[in-house]
């Protein structure tokens, strides 16, 4: 099932800890879910932090442009994320990812798409790149 992707509602922003809202790893996203820098509204890039912003730049370019969906936080250390995906096809958890979310009792939120969620854990000294997929782990540096 395909979900229509809708521009979020940035109260739900207030349910972000107050320690992810100070990172500087903030960006807009457009309907086909490229992040956009908050200062120049060109792409930004996922390895260039000079292509982020705070959270405040990032609300105000949002607020000022109806053809942007959301904002979101981009990773690189001190935030390291996983990714549910398809934890949520139907809109109701799968019966594997309730044993994730426990194994992680930190911020947690839905994709995008609705489909799927993310976990993001502040973890200065994690490697910047983990692969999880099935029982497979793959550590990048």
């Amino acid at each position: 099932m395909t979900k229509t992707l809708q521009r979020r509602d940035p109260a739900a922003l207030d349910n972000v800890p107050a320690d992810l809202r100070a990172l500087p790893q903030w960006v807009c996203w457009a309907a086909d879910k490229m992040p956009i820098c908050p200062a120049t509204g060109r792409a930004a890039k996922a390895n260039d932090s000079t292509t982020w912003g705070t959270l405040a730049q990032a609300l105000a370019r949002y607020r000022g442009d109806d053809a942007l969906f959301g904002v979101g936080i981009e990773l690189g250390r001190p935030l390291v994320g996983i990714d549910l995906d398809g934890a949520a096809p139907s809109g109701e958890l799968e019966p594997w990812a309730p044993a994730i979310l426990e194994r992680f009792p930190t911020y947690a939120e839905w994709s995008p798409s609705g489909t799927g969620g993310h976990i993001l854990l502040l973890a200065p000294a994690a490697p910047p790149s983990v692969t999880v997929a099935g029982s497979t782990c793959k550590v990048s540096k």
